[in-house]
């Protein structure tokens, strides 16, 4: 019995974690870590109908599980927030800022919960931004 509750349990954590596998590149804090200052990170929001079809792609693929995602095309980063899918409108995923901290870049990100009543729909709250192309650790902070 012991055995199968490991089992259970560690297929559990796997299939939650699926949307932060994203290699080493990617790990997710918590507040605490965002204090200190840092040079801020030239950041452009990303339309989707304008990005190159790899992004396009990439963004459709990835946009019905909640989690954080990385992708280099050409001379840019692209950084992908999604929250997967919602039932309701109302959800919103925002990256408030992108700071470079010595050689890792954190993004604070804002999760935004509908207030009120909101209309039934099913959703898929994202947020894409792009950065000019970079090796450095990147590392998310939930606001």
């Amino acid at each position: 019995m012991k055995k199968v509750l490991i089992i259970i349990s560690m297929t559990f954590l796997l299939i939650a974690t699926a949307g932060y596998m994203l290699s080493d590149l990617i790990t997710v804090q918590g507040k605490e870590s965002g204090m200190q200052q840092g040079a801020k990170v030239e950041s452009s929001p990303v339309d989707l109908k304008q990005a190159p079809a790899s992004i396009q792609k990439w963004v459709q693929k990835n946009r019905a599980v909640e989690g954080t995602f990385v992708k280099t095309a050409g001379d840019r980063t692209y950084i992908l927030v999604t929250w997967g899918e919602k039932r309701t409108g109302g959800y919103v995923v925002k990256i408030d800022s992108i700071v470079q901290k010595g050689n890792r870049i954190e993004v604070v990100v804002d999760y935004q919960k509908p207030k009120g009543m909101a209309i039934q729909v099913l959703t898929y709250p994202y947020d894409l931004v792009s950065i000019p192309a970079t090796a450095d650790k990147i590392v998310f902070i939930k606001k």
